[in-house]
């Protein structure tokens, strides 16, 4: 569908960037005109505040200078060996691009630096410096004692530096003094700093607010777009392809690594670069974040929709730790349990050791972190002796009740890995094996009770006709009742005949005593000839036979005597079962290197049992038992194929009843 559709991913995507760049550019400039008060006041303050704040810088550094040089009554030599060996003035022409500093000692010019401005701005400072004094030994008591002075001189500390090829020890003195101080600044102070940005946003400042909200709102919804359509293919299936594909943890490194370049070259410029510039780099950044955060979203979102933790899996990370992970588990497979144990046991001892010798004999910032590392080594082997104790009572606690007598129990393999889990598995197999020989065996016994039934059933029927028909041929009748005793004699004593000669075939196909002469035979010609000998039979319950077989002469391999018993069964059965006025289907078919013969009729009753139950000895469609037959036609059929080699499969599908008999071609 459309919406599935890359044309409008793509445009989404990128749509969804601007307006959270506009969302972050809209909320700094809002921020920064609330951090300098600028929605209840004019721009003008900002540049007094600045210009305030680089006139004290100036100040201060011109200040110190003064006091430290001027003041401090040291030779000349020692003057620029201070705590930056820099005089300070370098520090305050380097810092100001424009500016005239000048220090007043009882309303006195006594120092000045800088250039004269013409309409300059001009603000007093009045300063208490505390500076550096760097003295000789010798020079200690000359220090200056009263107001603004050490009244006793005390050494911070020593240093030793040489002047005129001679080492002097000096030491460092602090000593007060208090300054007036005059900075006149030009407008150009103002250039590439915080008052540039603000005075070009406050004209703007409440259309941002606005630009904020709306494009928030906008990306917002754009966000939620391209999470429910990441990952998914034109028809809406979850499919990840393309970049949605890549592995995260390779995303990430990427990520990352541009960050800490971009860290690094922003850390080395920093000192070196206007505050202005400033801003805008970090702006850069931020707008640089907000694709690369989109992106990861999109990206696993797209894989979070796969089953089976997809996500994870996909990462370089989780493969290298899947064949780590399968690899040791091959080698754990190969080892015996007690092995796998004692190298268990052995990692525990040592880890638990190594941690706790860490723990003990590291001191320092580290120690903190090793014994962390002991605390959860310590942990870690509780939780594997415990579940070591879960396991094994899981286990025992199974063979307990399958011990018992409960076949049925199945052991739970959900929580139990390795060797645990292939022990159970072992114990549920052998659970298994044993309850179906325990159904095995009451489906034998409940066999042999109905056999003995169904056979003492379908041999007393006949033998009871015959007994009373005898019985009526010893009495006195007519030539006319005499005939009709002896056709009822002779149809019960064939059926008796017939009845004791399938047991007696059924018991020679089971237990292999029936010779089997194997031979090339035309399964076709071998089907006409079944069905040619049941036309009488067929036409006489209304039964069409349609007969389906391809041109070519189909070969198989199978005796022709016991193939045609077993077509006889089973279109004898569909003489029996089959309802009056329908149509027999014999197909023959060529699948692969077998050849395929399948009889369907419809049956005459609902069969209400299953394939299964059918195929067993003496069960008959028609559980009352009303038809004459014995239930052993289909059983003696599957019995017949099954020795010549092929295979006898019975589809019951509502009233459809569909024999199929598979035998390999010649």
């Amino acid at each position: 569908m459309k919406r599935y559709s890359i044309l409008f991913k793509v445009p989404a995507f990128l749509l969804a960037i601007l307006c959270f760049l506009a969302a972050v550019f809209c909320g700094y400039g809002t921020l920064s005109l609330v951090n300098n008060n600028l929605y209840q006041d004019y721009p003008y303050s900002v540049a007094q505040a600045i210009l305030y704040t680089r006139g004290n810088n100036l100040a201060n550094y011109v200040s110190y200078y003064y006091a430290a040089t001027k003041l401090g009554n040291c030779p000349d030599e020692l003057t620029y060996k201070l705590e930056d060996e820099l005089p300070y003035t370098l520090y305050a022409l380097r810092y100001s691009s424009s500016g005239q500093v000048t220090v007043y000692a009882d309303d006195v010019p006594v120092y000045t630096i800088g250039e004269d401005i013409t309409d300059g701005i001009v603000i007093d400072y009045a300063l208490e410096l505390e500076y550096p004094v760097l003295v000789t030994d010798d020079q200690a008591g000359n220090l200056p004692v009263g107001e603004g002075s050490l009244d006793t001189p005390v050494t911070i500390y020593q240093k030793d530096i040489v002047v005129n090829n001679q080492t002097i020890t000096c030491d460092y003195y602090y000593q007060s003094v208090a300054l007036t101080v005059t900075v006149k600044l030009h407008q150009s102070e103002l250039a590439n700093t915080s008052y540039e940005i603000l005075s070009v946003l406050y004209p703007y400042r409440n259309a941002m607010i606005a630009g904020l909200i709306l494009s928030a709102l906008v990306g917002i919804c754009l966000t939620v777009y391209l999470l429910w359509v990441a990952g998914r293919d034109r028809q809406g299936q979850v499919a990840p392809a393309g970049l949605s594909k890549l592995p995260l943890d390779i995303y990430l490194v990427c990520a990352v690594g541009l960050y800490w370049g971009m860290g690094r070259l922003f850390y080395s410029l920093f000192d070196t670069i206007y505050e202005f510039h400033q801003v805008l780099y970090t702006v850069l950044c931020i707008a640089l974040t907000i694709p690369l955060l989109l992106g990861l979203l999109y990206i696993a979102a797209a894989q979070y929709k796969q089953k089976n933790f997809f996500w994870w899996r996909n990462t370089i990370t989780g493969r290298v730790l899947r064949i780590v992970y399968r690899g040791i588990r091959a080698l754990f497979r190969v080892l015996p349990a007690v092995w796998q144990w004692l190298i268990i046991g052995l990692g525990m001892g040592l880890s638990v050791g190594g941690s706790f010798y860490l723990a003990i004999g590291v001191q320092g910032q580290w120690q903190p972190l090793f014994l962390t590392l002991l605390l959860i080594c310590v942990l870690g082997s509780i939780a594997m002796v415990c579940y070591g104790g879960y396991c094994f009572g899981t286990l025992l606690t199974g063979l307990r009740k399958i011990a018992q007598g409960e076949l049925t129990h199945q052991i739970p393999e959900k929580h139990l890995f390795g060797r645990f889990k292939d022990c159970a598995r072992q114990i549920n197999s052998l659970s298994d094996t044993a309850n179906a020989a325990m159904q095995s065996q009451i489906r034998s016994e409940r066999m042999k009770t109905e056999l003995i039934t169904n056979v003492s059933h379908d041999i007393k029927t006949p033998l009871t006709s015959i007994i009373n028909f005898v019985d009526l041929l010893e009495k006195p009748h007519s030539v006319q009742e005499e005939g009709m005793y002896l056709e009822v004699l002779s149809r019960q004593s064939q059926r008796l005949k017939k009845l004791i000669e399938d047991l007696m075939e059924l018991s020679k196909a089971n237990t292999g005593n029936m010779a089997v002469n194997l031979t090339a035979l035309d399964a076709a010609e071998a089907a006409q000839q079944a069905l040619g000998e049941f036309a009488d039979k067929l036409d006489a319950v209304q039964l069409i036979p349609v007969f389906r077989a391809p041109e070519q002469p189909l070969m198989i391999t199978a005796d022709g005597r016991l193939l045609w018993r077993v077509l006889s069964n089973l279109l004898s059965n569909a003489v029996k079962y089959a309802a009056p006025g329908t149509r027999v289907y014999v197909d023959l078919v060529e699948v692969a290197d077998v050849a395929q013969l399948s009889i369907r009729n419809i049956s005459a009753q609902e069969l209400t049992i299953s394939a299964e139950e059918l195929l067993e000895r003496f069960v008959r469609g028609d559980t009352a038992r009303n038809t004459e037959g014995s239930g052993l036609g289909l059983n003696i059929a599957k019995s017949l194929t099954e020795v010549q080699g092929g295979q006898m499969d019975l589809l019951l599908d509502g009233d459809l009843f569909k024999v199929t008999l598979t035998f390999p071609k010649a």
